[in-house]
């Protein structure tokens, strides 16, 4: 397991530490894993379940993918719209 760059207090004790939580609190939580394995050597598998704890441990929650979803679903209603007034014509 990679060690928690965190203390006890949940303060960042490294500056990896800190870049890290400001990633995951952007949301960017592929990229907080990327700086885990390049400053650990530690393998993906483990990386990730080591940020997804330091984030579990600061109540950050994942990004939602709903937002992707639901602009999916407006870009189908948009073509079946145009569809439809297309056929009407």
């Amino acid at each position: 397991m990679v060690d928690d760059p965190f203390s006890e207090e949940d303060g960042p004790t490294d500056p990896v530490g800190q870049e890290v939580l400001d990633l995951l609190r952007e949301g960017r939580k592929i990229q907080a894993i990327k700086l885990v394995r390049e400053h650990t050597g530690a393998g993906l598998k483990e990386a990730k379940e080591a940020v997804e704890a330091i984030a579990a441990k600061h109540g950050i929650e994942p990004p939602s993918s709903q937002g992707c979803a639901a602009s999916a679903i407006f870009v189908a209603i948009c073509i079946a719209i145009g569809i439809v007034v297309a056929l009407i014509s």
